[in-house]
This record gives C-alpha cells, structure tokens and sequence, in this order.
C-alpha cells in the first residue's frame, strides 16, 4: 500500500505492529504468494513443528518508490504476530564517525533480532550500501561495512528466527554477495499497482468512508501510473478539503484533487492522446500479442495516456520482435492515419515509444542473435541510458534496425488504415470511460467483423492489411504466388517507400510488370510519389 513504516532504535524493545495483515494488500501478488507462505512456515516454526533451515530467511522487495515494499514487511509481522526492527543503512550512519559506528548501529539491530527472534528485520534503502564491485581497493573501510553486513546475514547458525527483508528501487546496484543463496536470496518486484488492484486500494485507505463511495472503478481510472502511497496521499488531501469545507467525505473531493495536481487538456489533444493509445491498444489485440490489454487515457498527467499488455510467450523469435514493434510505432501511426499528422507523442525520453522500438531492435540484432543477415555477433545489451549510442555499433547492424523501424512503421501504418473504425470506435469509448481492456476491444472488434457497425465503402479494411502482411512474407521468401492477390499492390505502394524500394528489385514486381504491361500501369518505382484518394478497398479490382 505505502511505506510508513518508522525505525524502531536498536536499544529499543521491537513491538509486534498493529497492521495491515498480509490479506490486506493488493496490487503485488507474487510478492503477496510468497508472504502468505512465510507466515504459514513461521506458525509452524514457532510451534516447533518446521526446523529453521525449511523457512525461508530472507528476501530483497524492489520496485518504485511507493508500492508498499517496506509495508509488506510490517504487514508479515503483523500476520505473523512477531516483532518487527525497522531499519536503514541511513540510521546506521547517524552515529558519527564513519566505519566503526555504521558497524557498531548495524551489529546492534542484528543482536536485538536475535535477543527477540523469532521477528522479522526490515532494512530500507538497501541499495544505499555500497556495493564492493564499483568500490576501488583504497576504501578499506567501506569493505569493511559490507563485510560486516554479510558476516550477520551468513548462514542460518547466525541468525535462527530472525527473518530479514531488505528493501531497495534499484536490486542492480547491490553487492553481488548480498543476494546470494542463504543470505538474501530471493528478490521479488512489486510494480505499481494495476487498475484492477486500485480500487481495493482506495477502499482501503479510505476506510469506514469507503461505504458511501459505492464503486470506486472511475475514481481508480484516474489514479493509474499512482503508487499505494500516492493513493493514501490522495485520501489525505481529500479528507483535508472536506475538514475545510466542515462536512464529510465525498467521491468529488477525491476527483477535485486529483483536477488540480494533474490539470486538464482541451478537447483537441485529449482526442489525439486517445487516438494514440487506441492505435497501440487494436495493434496488440490485432496482433494477438496478449489476452489481457488494459488502455488509460488521464488527461494532464505527465504520461496521459497508457497501454498495458502482459506478452504472450516467453520464449523471443524474430516474428515476436516485429510484431511488438508494430504495437510501439501503431500509436504513432494512428496519428498519421486519422488526424492532421503525428505529434511528438511518440518521441522524447528513454521510455518513448522510439526509444523502446530502437532498443528492442538493437536488442534483437545486436544481442539476441536474430538478425536475418546471418550475423550472430553479440555486441551487448542496448543499455546507453537516456540515449543510445548507435554509433558504437558496426553499421551492418545500424541498417538492419533501421529496416526493422522502417518495416514495421509502415506495417503499423497498414494496420491503422485497415482497423481505423476499430481506432476510432475505442478511442471515443476511451474518452468516455477513461480506461478500457480486453473484453471491450474485443466486442467493439466483434461488433465491426459481423457488420452491425457500418463501414463506408471507401475505408481500408482488414482484408488489405493481411494481403499487405503476406506481400512482406513473400519479398522475404520468394515463393509461386497467384498474381490476382497482388493487383492491389501497384497502386497502394505507394504510401510506403521503403516496402516499395524492396518490391521495385524482386520477382513479383517483374511478374506484374508484364502480366499488365497492356494495361499501361505505371512501374512502381514512378508512382512512389503519388498518394491514392483512398487506402486499400474490398473486392477490388485493377
């Protein structure tokens, strides 16, 4: 939920907490599962019936600032009826001299555990300790203080009862020999709660009030991309304006502060925000890259609008990469397709949907050996920070993640034109609702197959989109083909120069050269300039 929990002084007896209990929480099931089973073992522990050696005596909890990771640990004690130490490596460095007193606050903790154990010690900021592998030799004393650390993490003779849970928002950084086997040695993330999790959330925090709320799925649409302890935070703000106001409660106190912390857009751009994530949202559902798709459109938030996806499969291949960069470039695409243009929606910092399409290419060629141009050289993970650093690659695989871009730019660029009316369709029940998911793409996408929602007769279809898909199978693998399939392609080509350039110098395009020489079409290469009136048609005919 959030992370209120304060340290308790190491001389200081640890209380068991009050609260909340494991069941409480939501929003981090893997890290819920695991905390369910510890407490079972601790009951069975505490009643002599499990050795110490078969509970599981430690754990790092990582993710964003907020999401509840020091709360889960007091909500284990609290489950478990065990004292809990609250601490950090920040409390360990308020002695005074550095070295001797870190060492001494830290060794304290770990002997009041044990004075008390069975309990559970909770150490925030973890990734404040240093971590030996960045540290140069001269900074004898800093070892030191990760020496120590370990020598009262190691092993189970060290500390029999005493469960410890370190917290920490980046696990990289910690020392490599923290995180082994009996230390700490299972790491579980706790991301930012999703939509189906925050209400419960809210009604949590919110208490005895949570009853005059009623159903609180539209207040939790706009709290999407919020930790637990900006929900609690939202409650406390809203309890202050009803104080001041000398009433009680209201569900329009909560959605007035949240008016005000994230402002509002005209009208004109919250259609653009949904129609980009519309785009992105009917390109995952097309493409069938997940069963669970949940779409926000928060207008004024620094990310107004989000795509939530859980990817089909585990295992990466070349198909998979295209597919998911179609998904990225479709926001943008849908821009181009149906307004004025794109905006710089698409661009812009390190998780940019740019930015994310580069870097998966780059991963797929550079890294995961998938590269069509037989190269399996491993030129290591695209991690440039906020930029990546394309000209630290050989230039062979430049070009190839540039195609890559190319190619599914204008894939997604297809895929809009085809499905427009399923774009435009969710993104108005987008704007309506403020979030959609699978079930109501999927019955928009039902409505629109059978013909109960009308379609001009001028609007691209489906149809095109996989003639457009399986032109691009057959310029990669040349195979006998059936040139009535292919008419469409003379004129349409021209809306995408790179898939063009490829079709100019392969077979097929020589085959309709001179299966409708008579009919006096211009080569393809002379009408890469022209734009037709209208995008791909059923039942057309050249």
């Amino acid at each position: 939920m959030s992370e209120t929990s304060k340290p308790i002084p190491a001389n200081s007896a640890p209380k068991i907490p009050e609260g909340p209990l494991v069941s409480a929480l939501a929003g981090m099931p893997q890290a819920r599962a695991w905390a369910e089973a510890l407490v079972d073992d601790l009951a069975l522990y505490k009643a002599g019936r499990l050795a110490w050696s078969d509970v599981d005596p430690g754990c790092v909890l990582h993710g964003p600032p907020g999401t509840g990771k020091t709360t889960l640990a007091r909500a284990i004690a609290a489950t478990a009826k065990l004292p809990l130490l609250a601490t950090s490596y920040a409390d360990w460095t308020r002695g005074g001299r550095y070295g001797i007193d870190i060492i001494n606050s830290m060794r304290a903790v770990f002997q009041t555990a044990r004075e008390n154990a069975p309990c559970v010690v909770a150490i925030d900021e973890l990734d404040s300790m240093p971590s030996r592998s960045t540290l140069p030799p001269e900074h004898p004393v800093t070892h030191s203080i990760v020496n120590a650390l370990l020598e009262q993490l190691d092993g189970l003779n060290r500390r029999p009862g005493v469960v410890v849970i370190g917290t920490c928002n980046h696990p990289d950084r910690l020392d490599e020999a923290l995180v082994r086997a009996g230390r700490l040695g299972r790491s579980i993330h706790i991301p930012l709660p999703p939509l189906e999790s925050l209400p419960k959330i809210l009604a949590y925090h919110l208490g005895s009030d949570a009853g005059a709320f009623g159903d609180l799925s539209n207040v939790a649409v706009m709290c999407v991309g919020m930790s637990g302890a900006d929900v609690e935070q939202l409650v406390r703000d809203a309890r202050q304006r009803a104080r001041r106001a000398a009433r009680s409660l209201r569900g329009t106190d909560l959605t007035a502060v949240l008016e005000a912390r994230y402002g509002s857009c005209d009208g004109e751009t919250v259609r653009r925000i949904a129609v980009h994530e519309a785009g992105h949202a009917v390109a995952a559902y097309r493409l069938a890259l997940s069963d669970t798709i949940t779409v926000t459109l928060i207008p004024g938030r620094s990310s107004s609008g989000t795509v939530s996806i859980n990817p089909r499969g585990q295992v990466l291949t070349r198909p998979m990469v295209e597919d998911r960069l179609v998904m990225l470039l479709a926001g943008r695409a849908a821009e181009l397709a149906m307004l004025d243009g794109p905006s710089a929606g698409a661009g812009g910092d390190k998780e940019s949907d740019l930015a994310r399409a580069t870097k998966l290419a780059l991963l797929a060629v550079g890294s995961f050996g998938l590269s069509t141009r037989d190269s399996l050289l491993w030129h290591g993970p695209a991690d440039g920070g906020d930029a990546l650093h394309l000209n630290r690659y050989p230039a062979a695989i430049v070009d190839e993640v540039r195609q890559m871009i190319d190619d599914a730019n204008e894939r997604a660029l297809m895929l809009m034109r085809s499905e427009s009316r399923l774009v435009d369709e969710l993104a108005a029940l987008l704007i309506e609702r403020r979030a959609v998911t699978s079930n109501d793409i999927a019955g928009l996408a039902r409505k629109l197959d059978s013909g109960a929602m009308k379609r001009d007769p001028n609007e691209p279809t489906r149809d095109g989109f996989e003639n457009f898909e399986r032109t691009l199978q057959e310029l990669d693998n040349p195979a006998p083909r059936k040139l009535a399939s292919m008419d469409w392609i003379v004129e349409e080509l021209a809306l995408f120069p790179s898939t063009a350039q490829r079709f100019a110098s392969s077979e097929i395009d020589r085959e309709i050269r001179a299966t409708h020489a008579k009919l006096g079409l211009d080569a393809i290469t002379r009408r890469r300039g022209s734009r037709p009136q209208s995008g791909l048609r059923r039942n057309r005919s050249v």
